[in-house]
């Protein structure tokens, strides 16, 4: 899975699109939110010069973002022709970028104050390793942000025909590939519209706050994103938002 969206990211840097096209993200409106949660998350911390690791950075957004507050910043992409394409449009040299796994980060123990991992869970082959090493390389009282894609309960389903009616243009057959991924749970398909060849994994509220407990984290708040955050299942995909602190 990480290999399919290694390649994909590869291709997208390449295409004249949008960069939040280039994130894979449905609309741009998702990094102007993902943005604001990020400073209002850690607000608290931006008043002091921190040390800052973007995995899964992308073009850079957050990066080049953070670096011009005075933070010092790490950015890491297993694309690296997405890293290239964040290098071309930054001027701003304090941006350290790097290519490497985000399994395997090449990044020394309790180092940064602020690890970003916005969408990084969603194509991750071994989340529970991942999440090991983004807590590994986070100083002790440092802070963790996290975006995914929420995998609701069986309430979900039945809204699933109003998804196909508003994106597919008509309900999906039985034994459609679509539908399967749904009654499965644990992955995606997207809108046609977006890109059909896409699969991103969803997590429950429950496996994300046992990542973090299990890690050692304190101070856990997970909040849903979206339009209508109070009534998740009226949505196919949800994006959940996680921040907490490492003991």
């Amino acid at each position: 899975m990480e290999d399919l969206w290694k390649s994909r990211y590869d291709y997208l840097a390449l295409k004249n699109i949008p960069d939040w096209q280039k994130s894979c993200w449905w609309d741009p409106e998702t990094i102007f939110i993902q943005q604001k949660f990020i400073f209002a998350e850690a607000k608290e911390l931006f008043h002091q010069k921190m040390k800052i690791a973007d995995i899964g950075c992308g073009p850079g957004h957050y990066c080049h973002l953070l670096s011009a507050m005075g933070h010092e910043v790490v950015g890491i992409d297993y694309s690296l022709n997405t890293l290239f394409l964040a290098k071309e449009r930054s001027q701003d040299q304090a941006v350290k970028l790097s290519q490497a796994d985000a399994n395997y980060l090449p990044l020394k123990s309790e180092t940064f104050d602020l690890v970003l991992g916005m969408g990084i869970l969603l194509s991750a082959e071994y989340p529970e390793k991942l999440m090991r090493e983004l807590t590994r390389i986070l100083k002790p009282k440092g802070r963790i942000l996290i975006t995914t894609l929420v995998h609701q309960s069986l309430w979900e389903l039945p809204f699933y025909p109003l998804y196909c009616m508003r994106n597919c243009d008509g309900f999906p057959a039985t034994d459609s590939f679509p539908l399967k991924l749904i009654k499965r749970q644990q992955t995606l398909c997207p809108r046609p519209v977006d890109d059909p060849e896409i699969i991103m994994k969803r997590y429950t509220v429950k496996t994300i706050k046992g990542f973090l407990n299990d890690l050692g984290f304190g101070g856990i708040k997970l909040r849903f994103q979206g339009r209508l955050p109070l009534f998740p299942y009226l949505l196919n995909s949800f994006v959940l938002n996680a921040n907490a602190i490492k003991k």
